[in-house]
């Protein structure tokens, strides 16, 4: 009934969808927010706050430019104009999937915004939610509480970056040992054969490091990441580093080929 009297109420609204200024084309997409005895309006809709929290979750949740063009007033309709088409396409294709609840493919940001709508629909469980490309001429979808289910975690992704050791070591004898990188915010954990191995180009040589990461699904914020290898990125800078750490630590060198030699004496 409420879907009914409802889409009577929009088809009364004069359309122009798809409409051009100074030549350029613009595409719409409305959002309709309605209670069960029709009072809203553009002066009696969404509250500020919610209107806020629902569209910069819609917002994250698409890729494009979308602009708020007018509240319509048959109930409280948000329309939003975008010049590209791919971008109604996409806007298009959020409010159906939620509308048939098929979120399962959802990212976090897309999964944030079913979350505000989520948290709207049970704050005022009167009003009804629906998706329009008005262009179209199709009955407007309608958008129900969708379950989310709950997603793992934690998920790992093997990648690539370069830059100077800033700090290499171990914070006690028995921890395992970690580098930092120049412009990276977390720890790499290294091995003991890594860490002997990349000590000549502590804060010397640009290196390329192979990493595998732990991310967290939901703050995208990486919680471990283990050294798999590196590579050096000029084999000049290599010989060089290697020179310059057998001058400084000659003598070091000196009495462990001694302790060796002594030892395979005996």
């Amino acid at each position: 009934m409420i879907l009914a009297k409802f889409w009577n109420n929009y088809c009364s609204i004069p359309k122009k969808t798809t409409f051009v200024l100074n030549n350029m084309s613009y595409y719409k997409y409305i959002l309709k927010f309605d209670d069960e005895n029709h009072t809203f309006s553009a002066e009696n809709g969404l509250p500020l706050e919610d209107f806020l929290r629902i569209t910069n979750a819609l917002q994250k949740s698409i890729k494009g430019n979308f602009v708020l063009s007018s509240i319509i007033s048959a109930s409280y309709g948000i329309e939003f104009t975008t010049e590209n088409p791919l971008e109604l396409v996409g806007m298009e294709e959020i409010h159906n999937k939620i509308s048939e609840k098929n979120i399962s493919g959802f990212n976090k940001n897309q999964q944030n915004y079913v979350k505000e709508l989520n948290a709207y629909l049970d704050k005022r469980p009167d009003v009804s939610v629906f998706g329009q490309n008005p262009a179209k001429q199709e009955t407007p979808k309608l958008i129900t509480r969708v379950e989310i289910k709950k997603t793992v975690d934690f998920y790992y992704e093997t990648g690539s970056l370069s830059g100077i050791i800033t700090s290499i070591g171990g914070k006690d004898i028995d921890k395992k040992s970690t580098i930092f990188i120049s412009k990276n915010d977390y720890e790499i954990e290294v091995s003991n054969a890594q860490e002997k191995v990349l000590l000549p180009y502590f804060k010397k040589e640009k290196l390329r490091f192979y990493v595998k990461k732990k991310v967290d699904f939901n703050t995208m914020e990486v919680k471990s990441a283990v050294l798999e290898s590196f590579e050096v990125m000029s084999s000049e800078s290599f010989l060089k580093s290697l020179k310059e750490f057998k001058e400084k630590y000659s003598a070091e060198l000196s009495e462990i080929q001694d302790y060796e030699e002594e030892f395979d004496k005996n």
